[in-house]
């Protein structure tokens, strides 16, 4: 939804959907960037003068890896020559501030993936206190961490700056717009997950999910609100899950595959009703 926002902001605004034409992109940043992992929003102004936006529902499912995940598309090119007059914001956004308990482990887990890469000496403390304010990795590549929607409107909003047709206010219009729609939010979160992981392994989650789902009978015809939804969708999932037998899934733990399962099954809701 935010390349939606940005391209309505500036029609003039470069914001690509297919992975090849952001790579482009990313190589006016990075000499020879060949990175093979896919970023959410990539926005460019003008040359190298670039946004690079990587986003999360929450940060409290997924482990270590999945944190780390959040700056592994940067973390690969780190030692590249980064190109003159170049002007990159990478802005990691977790979209729920209310489940922000696990920050601190967060930012850690940042920091230990991108340390090895650093062509400057940042000690850990200082990245922890600045990083929600925008740390400077390199000369021209800024790194920020934004929680909650709000300051995730608020620096695409500043980002866009003057350049925009739209207001801050305007912005927040747009996102609430959708933010009202839990399934249009649902289905970006899990649909970017499931189509990296067929892209990149092979795997289709949601294929193996409608197998599964054959045995069991349900009716969501005259379903009228969310909670109906979500009470099926949990109640399905604790038969699913005996049954799922495949390593396919972006989680490790058990409570982790059980909600990730359950988003997968609310996401199937969402494609029968539409």
């Amino acid at each position: 939804m935010f390349k939606e926002v940005i391209r309505h902001a500036n029609k003039n605004f470069i914001v690509p959907d297919k992975k090849k034409d952001k790579k482009d992109i990313m190589s006016e940043v990075f000499k020879d960037y060949d990175s093979k992992l896919d970023i959410d929003v990539i926005a460019k102004k003008s040359k190298g003068k670039i946004l690079a936006l990587q986003l999360r529902s929450r940060d409290d499912t997924g482990g270590t890896t999945a944190k780390a995940s959040l700056v592994e598309a940067l973390r690969g090119v780190m030692k590249k020559s980064v190109e003159k007059d170049t002007d990159l914001f990478y802005l990691i956004g977790i979209w729920d501030k209310i489940k922000s308990n696990q920050k601190t482990i967060t930012i850690s887990k940042i920091y230990e993936s991108l340390r090895p890469y650093f062509q400057k000496q940042i000690l850990k403390e200082c990245f922890i206190s600045n990083i929600e304010k925008g740390i400077e990795l390199h000369k021209g590549i800024t790194l920020k961490l934004a929680y909650g929607d709000k300051e995730i409107v608020k620096n695409v909003s500043d980002w866009i700056g003057k350049d925009t047709e739209l207001d801050y206010e305007d912005i927040k219009k747009i996102i609430k717009t959708l933010e009202t729609s839990d399934d249009l939010w649902l289905s970006y979160v899990i649909a970017s997950l499931e189509l990296e992981s067929i892209e990149l392994r092979g795997i289709n989650n949601i294929e193996y999910l409608n197998e599964l789902l054959k045995s069991e009978k349900f009716d969501i015809s005259a379903f009228a609100s969310n909670e109906e939804y979500l009470t099926l969708a949990n109640e399905l999932v604790l038969k699913i899950i005996p049954k799922w037998n495949k390593d396919s899934l972006p989680v490790s733990t058990m409570s982790e595959k059980a909600t990730y399962i359950r988003d997968l099954i609310l996401l199937r809701f969402i494609y029968d009703i539409s």
